[in-house]
């Protein structure tokens, strides 16, 4: 992020989905809802960090 308010609207957009989400997981797949919630933000966080990491690679990439 570029600054502390688009920090701070990306974390509530990241949290808020990772609870619908995980609720939504957890009903139709009968699991626990707080784990499923943690699941859900550690595969968005893991996303993210491996965008980040290899995105880069495909943008600077030249087409021969």
């Amino acid at each position: 992020s570029r600054g502390f308010t688009q920090a701070l609207f990306w974390s509530v957009a990241f949290g808020i989905s990772s609870v619908l989400i995980g609720l939504t997981a957890s009903f139709y797949l009968d699991w626990a809802p707080g784990g499923t919630i943690i699941l859900t933000s550690v595969a968005i966080l893991l996303f993210i960090l491996l965008e980040k990491k290899i995105g880069p690679m495909f943008l600077n990439r030249k087409e021969l």
